[in-house]
């Protein structure tokens, strides 16, 4: 009866989280969590991301490399970014990620093919002041897909991520850390 009763307890919480711990780690200025064999940006405790993030398409933790999945839910919301690069690693982007963004003026998207995209990820923004960067041959795509389509879509050549290196755990939130590499 008390294992029942942890379980009705615990799942709720685990499916609430994701699967992600809320703790998270940060590496060059952006936070992250470990889901399952990928890595997931989450929202940064305290200080909001500002200026241009570059996401990586891998980062080390604890001497593993894993792969950056996903833009967690809320990651980047009311936050103060310009411009986001995502890698082609990336396979979805939650709830509200990028919401109240209102001073985002660029994505660039590495993917080739869209991926899932909640439909609040833009809210509470002016979609038409974004200009979405897409791989060269991939507009169609993404002037097909919802969420995506409300943004002004230009096909570029794909910028470089490259993998962040092993190094010590940074500390959760450091005072004077910027989301800039």
């Amino acid at each position: 009866m008390k294992t029942r009763q942890v379980l009705m307890l615990v799942l709720p919480l685990l499916v609430l989280l994701g699967g992600c711990s809320p703790d998270g780690f940060v590496r060059r200025g952006v936070r992250y969590c470990i889901d399952g064999d990928g890595a997931v940006v989450i929202a940064r405790r305290g200080i909001p991301y500002r200026g241009e993030v570059v996401i990586p398409d891998s980062i080390t933790y604890n001497f593993k490399v894993y792969a950056v999945k996903g833009i967690g839910d809320e990651a980047f919301a009311h936050s103060r970014v310009t411009a986001v690069t995502l890698p082609a690693t990336i396979e979805q982007v939650g709830v509200r990620a990028f919401a109240g963004c209102t001073q985002l003026r660029a994505l660039h998207c590495q993917m080739s093919d869209p991926v899932e995209v909640d439909s609040t990820a833009f809210k509470e923004l002016n979609p038409e002041l974004i200009t979405l960067y897409v791989p060269m041959g991939s507009g169609t795509a993404y002037e097909n897909t919802p969420c995506w389509r409300q943004l002004h879509i230009d096909e570029e050549g794909t910028p470089t991520a490259t993998t962040l290196p092993d190094g010590p755990d940074e500390p959760d939130e450091p005072s004077d850390s910027t989301a800039q590499p």
